[in-house]
């Protein structure tokens, strides 16, 4: 290793001993700026934190107030929707069911076609739906079943016999399931609501 260097020192407010030579107006100078420059960091330090804080609340209050006006608006929403999903439950719904029997007959007559030639298939429906039935079956081609007219039946309710075996086609009892689950939907949205 070599030897370190030491290097002249040219301060001049050195003296030789190392002692520092400030007058002490200089010194008063340099500790009045030392305390001002504290004074200002803890001040700086102080109004970031008070707008830190303040900021803060400002957020949460805006989540808070954003947060209300979802709720508010999904209820407000909701509640004009209401009427128009009741009468589709109610009106067009039975309808639409209504033209769908023939379909879910000729279905129902499909999955039992491997026990069509053995023995013959009754289908009872509700006296206005007979001949509606009637004609699409014949027209659907499918096999041959005697379609029957039953005054205890509703125009969505079918009942499809063949040999020992009954199914019956209540679709009646589905749109009011679907009519209870809408208007339990929306009671419960309601009871929600009113704890919010």
């Amino acid at each position: 290793m070599g030897k370190a260097m030491i290097y002249e020192d040219f301060r001049e407010d050195m003296v030789a001993g190392g002692v520092p030579l400030r007058d002490p107006e200089e010194e008063r100078r340099l500790a009045a700026y030392e305390e001002g420059r504290l004074a200002g960091q803890a001040e700086a330090k102080e109004q970031l934190g008070a707008e830190q804080d303040r900021l803060h609340a400002q957020l949460v209050q805006t989540f808070l107030d954003m947060s209300f006006g979802y709720r508010e608006a999904a209820l407000h929403l909701q509640q004009a929707l209401k009427p128009l999903i009741g009468t589709m439950a109610e009106a067009v719904l039975p309808r639409m069911a209504e033209a769908t029997l023939t379909e879910h007959i000729s279905e129902l007559v499909a999955t039992k076609a491997d026990l069509v030639a053995e023995h013959a298939l009754e289908i009872r429906v509700a006296p206005q739906a007979k001949e509606r039935i009637k004609a699409a079956l014949t027209e659907a081609k499918t096999f041959p079943a005697r379609v029957q007219a039953d005054d205890t039946l509703t125009p969505l309710q079918a009942i499809v016999t063949q040999a020992e075996s009954e199914t019956l086609l209540d679709l009646d009892a589905i749109v009011s399931d679907i009519g209870v689950a809408v208007e339990a939907f929306f009671h419960e949205q309601s009871r929600k609501a009113a704890h919010v």
